[in-house]
């Protein structure tokens, strides 16, 4: 058996059957191996780029593992931006990036870079394969690094010589992949605390998520009646429409659910990495709050704020653990009175959230829609199990405050802060789920710099809806111009095509919309078509972020 095809024979042992490339000359036996592989679907895309974004949408939509390929030098570094935003992400993408031959290795040869030494700072572990025989060794253990304990990317180096050396193997068998589970005693401490709060809240991130933990912690803070605020970007977390939901936290936030966080005397912080978006830049939970935080790594505990209880475990044991004490530990007729004590400041909390859903007074400048409206709109016009995928920028504080999440896994978002991730990974997530719609809401700024996987999604007939907020600016940038640097706008504003009229030459289809009555009726048919949609959103550039920000 060839190297390359014993790499690609490891992937399938472990479960993964999507791979996402550019072709290069050194990873041309890989793809030679895949040319009778009727189990692995092989995804070329336009970019490097795209191709992680696109392995990273895949793996968050369907919880398993994908692969990302790309040639030696320049095709590597284009991927190092993705790479990255999945390490930020906490996504387990593998990555495989072909090398030079050792025979000339270390000579600074055609587009040679140490792949390692590359990626090593924004990976959970990089490899180079030096030896054929020990490539089911080191690439099961790679993906098997990149899914156990906090998932985050692997890079796996393997030089040409590599992939065409004749070798004999035999493969690792199957295996668990274990999660931690938090001792008793931690968790009846953790209880004692938060029955014994006046205020306590449930900050919840993508970690629960990831452990499927959703309904578990639903159960938990109803049980307790505790109030849940998501982490940001992380809505899904939680459905937005119950009432002890009170908002995501951090950059764009609704003040009410910053009050919210500063009024807790207790925060049970679960599956969350506590980042400078969330925490608003570091200022948030308060220092004299009581921090209970239960992360899958002991790392992760004190990384940003030391916890007055530490919990090592997995989302999901954990939560059914706590609600388990809960039952047995907490006196019944003290824990009543103390649920009533706090269910008036909850029920007008829960009312000031909503309000701040309302749609804001003095809009509908001629010629544009206003976020709120477009939002609100693809709410209306799709269902419950749709994902969206947003795109870094100011317009997730839009899709944040008025787009309502329902159920767990509809929300994909680069909270890596990587712009163009939404289109490529929508197309990574349509692929990972056929049946559903999945929508992108982009800026164009973003869909500039990955418009070319246009053709991609046109190529394999992925009917992704992309809903391109078009306002001519780097919104985000031009903000804090606006409002920190006097008004002096520079570099931030630019001009941009007809995108509808580019989609339609591409062979997608394209709708241009101007006025809040045109969303819906192209939305609906963008939905039931078979074919990408790019609906070009004209945006007004003076709106900035929501009201009561």
């Amino acid at each position: 058996m060839k190297g390359a095809k014993a790499i690609v024979e490891s992937l399938k042992r472990e479960g993964v059957d999507h791979v996402f490339a550019l072709p290069g000359t050194t990873i041309l036996d890989l793809f030679d191996a895949l040319y009778d592989d009727k189990e692995m679907t092989l995804v070329v895309s336009r970019h490097e780029q795209g191709a992680v974004f696109m392995a990273d949408g895949y793996t968050r939509a369907s919880g398993r593992p994908s692969v990302c390929m790309a040639s030696r030098g320049p095709g590597a570094l284009n991927m190092a931006i993705g790479v990255h935003n999945a390490f930020m992400e906490s996504s387990p993408v593998v990555v495989l990036i072909g090398q030079v031959g050792q025979d000339i290795s270390y000579r600074d040869a055609f587009e040679e870079i140490d792949v390692v030494a590359t990626f090593r700072p924004f990976t959970k572990w990089a490899v180079e394969i030096q030896r054929a025989e020990r490539i089911p060794e080191l690439v099961q253990r790679a993906v098997r690094t990149a899914q156990i304990g906090r998932p985050r990317p692997v890079v796996i180096s393997v030089p040409m010589n590599i992939q065409r050396e004749d070798v004999d193997v035999s493969f690792w068998p199957e295996t668990n992949l274990p999660k931690p589970r938090a001792m008793m005693e931690d968790l009846e401490a953790a209880v004692t605390r938060i029955v014994g709060a006046a205020f306590p809240v449930i900050l919840a991130g993508n970690g629960v998520t990831s452990a499927g933990a959703n309904h578990a912690l639903v159960e938990f803070a109803e049980y307790l009646d505790i109030p849940v605020v998501s982490t940001w970007n992380r809505n899904d977390v939680f459905p937005n429409d119950h009432p002890l939901f009170l908002g995501a936290a951090g950059f764009g936030a609704a003040k009410v659910t910053s009050d919210c966080l500063a009024r807790a005397d207790v925060i049970l912080a679960i599956g969350c990495r506590f980042s400078e978006f969330t925490t608003t830049r570091y200022r948030s939970p308060h220092q004299g709050v009581s921090l209970i935080t239960i992360d899958i790594e002991g790392e992760g505990l004190s990384r940003v704020y030391s916890p007055v209880i530490g919990i090592i475990s997995d989302a999901g044991s954990a939560l059914k653990d706590l609600l388990s004490v809960a039952r047995t530990k907490v006196p019944l007729r003290n824990f009543e009175w103390w649920k009533k004590s706090r269910e008036k400041e909850i029920r007008h909390t829960r009312e000031a959230v909503t309000a701040t859903r309302a749609t804001p007074e003095g809009i509908g400048r001629e010629g544009y829609v206003h976020p709120a409206i477009l939002i609100q709109a693809i709410q209306e016009g799709a269902a419950e199990n749709t994902i969206i995928v947003t795109d870094a920028g100011s317009l997730v504080t839009w899709v944040n405050r008025y787009y309502q999440f329902r159920q767990p896994g509809t929300l994909i978002a680069p909270a890596g802060g990587a712009m163009g991730f939404g289109l490529p990974a929508a197309i990574g997530a349509q692929m990972a789920h056929p049946g559903r719609n999945v929508i992108a809401i982009i800026g164009d700024g973003a869909f500039m710099m990955v418009l070319q996987e246009m053709e991609t999604a046109v190529r394999y007939r992925i009917p992704v809806v992309v809903v391109v907020m078009n306002n001519f600016c780097f919104a985000n940038v031009k903000e804090k111009q606006m409002r920190e640097y006097g008004g002096r706008v520079i570099g931030s504003q630019y001009a941009n095509p007809d995108f509808a009229q580019l989609a339609r030459l591409f062979g997608a289809h394209g709708d241009r919309i101007d006025r809040a009555e045109e969303i819906l009726p192209a939305l609906t048919r963008a939905l039931r078509s078979d074919v990408p949609t790019v609906l070009d959103v004209m945006i007004d550039p003076s709106v900035s972020l929501p009201p009561m920000s």
